[in-house]
């Protein structure tokens, strides 16, 4: 299994989060909230799909590894980790920007 796909969510993921928080430094009547609520959307889709592929594809791959170490980790990874994406979901159906302009 290449790993490339990971690191370059990782690296995105990260990268978005700090153009976000760059976004707070900006004082409060300069914030553009509409283009907040955009980048924290995009971010969060991003994150849904990283994580659905982690529950659905690499976990359960790790977990037939070869190597019980291995073994252990994912499945302790999944354990933990596991349906991250479903309560991201979640998280998003309730403060997405069109469930924001709906209040």
């Amino acid at each position: 299994m290449k790993t490339e796909m990971m690191e370059h969510d990782h690296a995105t993921l990260l990268s978005k989060c700090d153009s976000i928080e760059a976004l707070f430094t900006k004082d409060a009547d300069e914030r553009d909230l509409g283009f907040i609520y955009e980048c924290l959307d995009s971010f969060i889709q991003q994150l849904q799909v990283h994580l659905s592929y982690e529950d659905r594809c690499l976990y359960p791959y790790l977990m037939t590894y070869k190597d019980e170490s291995v073994k252990k980790i994912a499945a302790m990874f999944y354990y933990k980790l596991g349906g991250l994406a479903e309560k991201i979901s979640e998280f998003s159906a309730k403060w997405s920007l069109s469930s924001a302009a709906e209040d």
